[in-house]
């Protein structure tokens, strides 16, 4: 299914979905800007475009909201004409603004990253994608051919499973997975460390997009561009997209080791490639911190071991999802 956001969502509200979404992290945490959606939207049920129009007095008591989250709200509000020409900028070449409560949202990614879920996703290609379970390869650039080989391999067991597969497209394992699902006929969700307006790969697989086969997303402000900051940020997204993790091949550090890391503490089973034992990778440690090692997808089946099941909510109230404690709605710029 393709969805049709004017459907869903009144285009005059996208405007203020991005004025919400570009406040700087450090003003209003993703976190924070998640409860004021929850509580404006399903508590209240009324548009996100009501909190904009609230006296200063109002967003204080409702939504508790510090002085300095207050003038946050402010100055992106007076930005509102310039994100309304960016919407209709960007509906008008074909993309879509994707907000935490659309039916579209992947509720993989409400359910593993829970408040820090994006706000809004930007897109361009298939949306149903994101309601499929998804498989995230992911590894080092510098990966050696047993790596990649492992890749390929890997790849087109979870084609044949009808799986997308989760790409960050950087050189090396995340390069291989997306030319690996396309070669096998499969489908891809690439997350951009950038916005979605300057990524400038699209001719590369523009018959894919069209096709269906590939989605491009990103969480960023759409004028982006490429930093190392954003590349180690959309790591996150890509693990919480993914319902399987594999990994290929990891250094000791860089966004692959950090994102490993952060899914153990978080209690995600991750498969990793066992290597061998004269191959300088930090695999053989993730292993020893509790990834599971495999050489192939079939170990899994032959082990009797099983990647986490898919838990689509479509049933559940968007509230519940985020279901936390009032009080924490004064705990303000703490994440």
């Amino acid at each position: 299914m393709i969805y049709n956001m004017e459907n869903i969502i009144d285009i005059k509200e996208y405007p203020y979905w991005i004025a919400l979404d570009s406040i700087s992290g450090h003003l209003l945490t993703r976190k924070r800007k998640n409860m004021i959606v929850t509580e404006c939207c399903h508590v209240s049920n009324t548009v996100l475009s009501s909190v904009f129009f609230m006296t200063d007095k109002d967003l204080a008591t409702k939504y508790h909201m510090s002085s300095q989250e207050i003038t946050a709200i402010r100055e992106s509000a007076s930005r509102i004409p310039n994100y309304s020409f960016l919407v209709e900028d960007m509906t008008s070449q074909g993309y879509d603004i994707v907000p935490i409560i659309h039916q579209a949202f992947p509720a993989s990614l409400k359910r593993n990253m829970k408040y820090n879920a994006p706000t809004l996703l930007y897109c361009k290609g298939n949306l149903s994608l994101l309601q499929k379970k998804c498989a995230a390869i992911v590894g080092a650039r510098n990966a050696g051919t047993t790596a990649l080989n492992f890749t390929e391999t890997i790849t087109k067991d979870i084609v044949l499973q009808n799986m997308p597969v989760v790409s960050g497209y950087a050189k090396g394992v995340d390069r291989q997975a997306f030319e690996a699902a396309m070669k096998y006929g499969g489908e891809s969700i690439v997350v951009l460390p950038q916005g979605i307006l300057t990524f400038s790969g699209y001719r590369s697989f523009f018959k894919e997009i069209m096709s269906g086969q590939v989605l491009v997303l990103s969480t960023f402000y759409p004028t982006s561009p490429w930093s190392t900051g954003l590349a180690m940020a959309r790591n996150s997204i890509i693990y919480g997209l993914a319902d399987s993790i594999f990994v290929a091949e990891s250094n000791s550090k860089g966004g692959t080791w950090e994102g490993v890391l952060e899914g153990l503490k978080k209690g995600r089973t991750i498969y990793i490639r066992k290597p061998a034992s004269d191959e300088n990778t930090a695999n053989s440690i993730l292993i020893r911190k509790g990834c599971v090692p495999i050489l192939s997808y079939g170990d899994i089946l032959r082990k009797g071991m099983t990647t986490p099941s898919v838990e689509y909510m479509a049933s559940v109230p968007e509230a519940s999802l985020f279901a936390e404690p009032q009080e924490e709605y004064g705990k303000t710029n703490q994440e």
